[in-house]
């Protein structure tokens, strides 16, 4: 959400800018058209306009938009809501890789207009207050953009999208294989999403924060879900599929799912991961999702368990089949004995209550030695098996095995 009050506070937006921008809205209807006329003949000069507004229809809604924008801004409401809205639109830019300058050039032509407007009518006194207002849009818009990223951003939004067309064939469902800590066996495998921007594998943590604030995220997740479930209905290995609060949140996604979950073959083999570290503000919504995955005799994991600081009992709440203990708690364990007595603490606790428990970023022998020293049942991690190209999956045992 956005801070509009801090954004009101840095401007010195005050009531009386209020009153004045709201006595203005007669003018600004009077004047609606003729600025439409300047805007679009201004918009149309801009290279990327072509790309987003490519046939009428596109057009006469953009239109119908920016005309409502226009006569909101002397609405007099400027709250929550309002910069929330703004909030939406510079999401939208950024969805269709709207080169920020862009967003300001418009501002510039929408400032231009509203000064000759009160210039002509004799309303100077109205100048510092229309130009607050246009300066917090400027500041709002560009929000979501940082200077010094751009570019990269935008780069990764066009490969996203790119990845999404095509036949979907940019995104690569990658897996991990999960064994059994103590006998090293293959248990089942962790499915894990890529993307390829020509012969480049991107990791997740390049493009997966860029694709939740641009509303790309769920069409590049359903993707990753089909793909898996394409590839092991047809196979014997269980498999564990990671969701986000966007995904338990969106109708669309669920719905993708149940369809999916109600032919595929014996969906007992799946796990739901969900990230203990992702705050879920709608826990009804989680809730029933679980209860939906469940029904098909699908299991629940918390993954990235310790790394938060969530509410134990809810936690507990939805009954997990296991847990995955973070990799920041594993990974050295066979030194710093605060994180062993942490984690062993976790493994204990979740024993008694019936739930398993996951070792993640097992990279070495000596942590393999600590996890199965614990107890822990299963372990994950590069010492182990490192993810690869579902496509190539073939090893039934752990790597180790033979060294």
């Amino acid at each position: 959400m956005y801070n509009f009050q801090l954004l009101l506070h840095n401007y010195a937006f005050n009531e009386n800018d209020v009153r004045i921008l709201k006595e203005l809205s007669p003018l600004a209807r009077t004047n609606v058209d003729d600025f439409l006329i300047l805007f679009y003949k201004r918009i149309f000069t801009f290279e990327h306009a072509s790309h987003f507004l490519s046939n009428d229809t596109i057009i006469q809604r953009h239109r119908r938009k920016i005309r409502a924008w226009f006569l909101r801004l002397f609405n007099g409401i400027y709250d929550e809501a309002y910069f929330e809205m703004l909030h939406r639109i510079s999401q939208t830019h950024v969805r269709i890789a709207l080169p920020n300058h862009y967003v300001n050039a418009a501002l510039h032509v929408v400032r231009s207009f509203l000064r000759e407007m009160l210039i002509s009518h004799q309303r100077i006194d109205a100048l510092k207050s229309v130009d607050k207002l246009i300066d917090m849009h400027i500041d709002a818009l560009s929000g979501i953009y940082n200077a010094t990223e751009q570019t990269d951003i935008l780069k990764t939004i066009k490969t996203i999208h790119q990845s999404l067309h095509k036949e979907g064939k940019g995104v690569i469902p990658y897996v991990q294989p999960i064994f059994n800590a103590r006998t090293l066996q293959l248990d089942k495998y962790e499915c894990l999403m890529r993307i390829k921007d020509i012969n480049e594998i991107i990791l997740p943590f390049k493009f997966i924060e860029i694709a939740q604030k641009t509303g790309l995220y769920c069409d590049l997740s359903r993707l990753m879900m089909s793909k898996v479930l394409d590839f092991f209905s047809e196979r014997e290995e269980a498999f564990n599929i990671n969701l986000s609060f966007e995904d338990v949140n969106e109708y669309v996604t669920k719905d993708f799912l149940e369809k999916r979950l109600s032919t595929f073959t014996r969906p007992s083999r799946i796990t739901f991961e969900i990230l203990e570290s992702q705050s879920f503000d709608n826990t009804k919504a989680l809730e029933e999702f679980i209860v939906m995955v469940r029904s098909y005799g699908c299991q629940i994991a918390i993954d990235d368990f310790g790394t938060g600081f969530s509410n134990f009992d809810h936690i507990l709440s939805l009954s997990p089949n296991s847990l995955k203990i973070d990799g920041s708690l594993i990974k050295d364990i066979d030194h710093n004995t605060m994180h062993y007595d942490i984690v062993e603490n976790i493994h204990q606790l979740a024993h008694k209550l019936g739930i398993a428990t996951v070792a993640e970023y097992v990279h070495s022998k000596a942590v393999l030695q600590k996890v199965q020293a614990i107890g822990i049942d299963y372990a994950q991690g590069f010492y182990l098996g490192i993810p690869q190209e579902i496509g190539t999956i073939t090893c039934k045992t752990s790597n180790v095995i033979e060294n």
